[in-house]
């Protein structure tokens, strides 16, 4: 067990030290979502002012909090293709140690990476007039950081196949785009047409958005007639399945049930394919 822990923590820290070393990977892996809250949240928000007086860019922040998490992940889950282009995978495979030693050590250093890109956006949110609390803080750093392991387990899934980097890419600019749109992290999730609240339902990110959310939206007044009807009162804007709202510990409860089956489908892979 000791080895075990010991090649985890080497993985993971492998994994830091690639980033601390590419610094410009942090700051072009933060301009979508940086520009999501500022420009675009700027720009809708003033025509939101003009009908009632709303501030879109704190009603959009937990999801933005979510965004800055999904690229950063998926490239962490990446570095196993370059890994096996070079040969390290197969000598990190030849070693004396567990397929899931590796695997939790990728997604250790992953997750952590990614939650300080959460954590840069975290720290903008006195900018979009969302209040400072530590619950706050707290709350939206450690479900960005299970977020990002989820991410991670289940980019390592796509990765064990991928045998060049633009494959893997390709891939993923396929999901992580849709599953941004279709979390509802932009809109309010009522009156969504059918189709599009099926597909909100089976999109992982929207467990992860709605906590965030429910941290957030009660340090924001929602008193206004307006924002009640346009962006919904915080207990209204949740995540349903049917008539019935899906608990928090559900939620949580879904998402380590993804990343469970995503280890297990990577680590099955890398022992067939590696």
């Amino acid at each position: 067990m000791r080895a075990e822990l010991r090649t985890i923590a080497m993985v993971a820290r492998r994994e830091l030290l690639t980033f601390r070393r590419n610094p410009a990977r942090m700051l072009v892996t933060l301009v979508q979502p940086v520009a999501f809250l500022l420009i675009l949240g700027a720009g809708l928000d003033a025509a939101a002012q003009a009908v009632g007086g709303l501030d879109y860019r704190s009603y959009i922040f937990p999801g933005v909090v979510g965004m800055a998490v999904i690229m950063p992940a998926f490239f962490a889950a990446g570095s196993v293709v370059y890994d096996r282009e070079f040969g390290f995978l197969r000598e990190m495979l030849a070693a004396p140690v567990s397929r899931w030693s590796i695997v939790l050590g990728k997604c250790v250093g992953g997750a952590t990476i990614a939650a300080l890109h959460g954590a840069v956006v975290v720290a903008c949110a006195g900018l979009v007039e969302v209040p400072y609390t530590v619950g706050m803080v707290l709350g939206l750093l450690g479900l960005a950081w299970l977020l990002g392991f989820m991410l991670v387990a289940f980019g390592l899934v796509i990765a064990a196949r991928a045998r060049q980097f633009q494959n893997y890419m390709s891939t993923v600019n396929l999901i992580a785009m849709p599953m941004l749109l279709a979390s509802g992290a932009l809109f309010p999730l009522s009156g969504l047409p059918d189709w599009l609240g099926v597909v909100t339902r089976h999109d992982p990110l929207a467990y992860v958005v709605d906590p965030m959310r429910r941290i957030v939206f009660p340090l924001l007044d929602f008193s206004q007639p307006i924002a009640q009807q346009i962006y919904l009162v915080p207990s209204e804007a949740r995540v349903t399945w049917g008539d019935t709202v899906v608990s928090v510990w559900l939620e949580l409860g879904l998402l380590v049930g993804i990343t469970v089956v995503s280890l297990i489908t990577a680590v099955r892979r890398l022992d067939r394919d590696d």
